[in-house]
């Protein structure tokens, strides 16, 4: 028969671990007898088990608890924290997480007791709002102090509050309608260019400038530029011609108006002293057939203008597309041949480019066939009419019965239209789009071209 080993010394499960050594030293060596390394035993349990008491160390005890090891210490001590308003573990959402343990040798950072832990809610939302609005507002600083200075020649007056905000963070000149050598001198260092009508940018001048990019036309028509060596070299144009469509489109009635009630007689004979007021004879515009050669932005404004005067809109524009005839159609504008126009028109009013087919598209043929009794008021450029041929025909007077002329085929200081000697001619120095808030409209577009444009112009390198 085997005799059986005696039972291994040590705390008994679910017992005090002091008490357990104790026991089993009386047992191991007889009633009362301690064991003689029992002090040192009982501590090195104590450093390895720490907390390992009934109920705590995964076993079940008194208080038919169970859980991982460890898990007990890790309630206890966070008990213990929060009653002294500390925190140990993970932090979310203001509650302590009571399994995650503190790293061993780590001390917690100080901060506000539990009580005073942030919670979330509005004030931690409008936090977030004001961090994301602060790295916008960083960002944006960054952005722009990556957009380099970009050189700028204004060689036609601009809304002076524009050249004010592009002078704050660029190196601007102004040389307003420069004569060609101004502008050969000026151009050289030039990234970009802004113009209006009125002045010439042609490639002698754009070929003194190695760094032009870019060229901004603070209008529609490009007449006045080279643009077969803007496209040798690449450099970008940009036109600004919305703003300046309502201006020209009501100026166009201004003129129309002032024919048609004889404004120009009535004001030079009462400057006189002369009351005419039985010898003007006016006519309405209402009823009658508005012609509209180039029925595009401008002309699809006068179109609707027109209509709503109680004028019945006639158009012609070169290559329609569907979607265009459909808009002119809402706009209660009808379509029609070019020759049809001009026969049927009470008032004609051009408005197209001047281009190599456009040139003198109104001379001595076109005003033969217009109605007995016409009007004919031009807002497209001085080239499209042939002002001899309509000085002749006003002359004749079998057909045109006035003409109205925003556009010269001369323009500038010191030009003198042969117009101006007929007393049913208004001549007005291209004013179509001079208005205090048609130019401030261009000049915020032509700041926002620029700063659009700045980060893709080279960077110069100074020397």
């Amino acid at each position: 028969m085997r005799r059986r080993r005696p039972r291994r010394a040590g705390p008994r499960a679910g017992g005090d671990g002091l008490a357990g050594l104790a026991v089993a030293g009386r047992r191991g060596r007889g009633a009362g007898a301690a064991h003689p390394d029992a002090p040192a035993l009982a501590a090195r349990r104590r450093r390895r088990g720490r907390g390992r008491d009934r109920g705590i160390a995964g076993r079940p005890g008194p208080r038919g608890r169970g859980g991982p090891a460890g898990a007990g210490l890790s309630r206890r001590r966070a008990r213990c924290r929060h009653a002294r308003g500390g925190a140990v573990g993970r932090h979310r959402g203001g509650v302590h997480h009571p399994v995650r343990r503190e790293p061993i040798g780590r001390t917690r950072r100080a901060g506000p007791p539990a009580a005073e832990a942030h919670q979330r809610g509005p004030a931690c939302d409008a936090g977030r709002a004001a961090r994301a609005a602060g790295r916008l507002a960083a960002a944006t600083r960054r952005l722009k102090r990556s957009l380099r200075d970009v050189r700028i020649l204004i060689i036609s007056p601009v809304d002076p509050a524009a050249v004010a905000r592009l002078r704050e963070r660029h190196d601007v000149v102004c040389a307003y309608n420069a004569d060609a050598a101004t502008l050969r001198a000026a151009i050289v260092d030039r990234d970009a260019v802004i113009l209006r009508s009125g002045v010439k940018l042609d490639a002698a001048a754009m070929a003194l400038a190695p760094d032009l990019r870019l060229v901004v036309r603070a209008g529609s028509g490009t007449d006045n530029i080279d643009l077969d060596h803007l496209a040798a070299r690449r450099i970008a144009l940009v036109r600004v011609p919305e703003p300046g469509a309502q201006a020209v489109a009501e100026l166009t009635f201004a003129l129309m108006l002032a024919l048609a009630r004889g404004v120009r007689t009535a004001d030079a004979a009462l400057r006189q002293g002369h009351w005419a007021k039985y010898e003007i004879e006016g006519r309405l515009i209402s009823g009658k057939v508005l012609g509209v050669v180039g029925a595009g932005n401008i002309g699809r404004r006068v179109g609707q203008i027109g209509a709503a005067l109680g004028m019945r809109p006639l158009g012609c524009v070169e290559h329609p597309t569907p979607e265009a005839t459909a808009a002119l159609e809402r706009a209660g504008m009808a379509l029609a041949p070019f020759d049809r126009v001009v026969a049927e028109a009470d008032f004609l009013t051009l408005h197209v480019p001047l281009t190599p087919s456009t040139r003198y598209i109104v001379g001595s043929d076109v005003l033969a066939r217009m109605k007995p009794g016409s009007y004919l008021v031009n807002m497209a450029r001085g080239g499209v009419v042939d002002e001899a041929a309509l000085h002749a025909a006003l002359v004749r007077g079998d057909r045109l019965r006035g003409a109205a002329l925003d556009v010269h085929e001369h323009e500038g200081e010191g030009r003198r239209s042969p117009l101006a000697d007929l007393p049913n001619v208004v001549l007005t120095p291209h004013i179509g789009a001079s208005t205090v808030d048609t130019q401030r409209q261009i000049g915020e577009r032509v700041v926002e071209i620029v700063e659009q444009h700045a980060g893709a112009l080279p960077v110069a390198v100074p020397a």
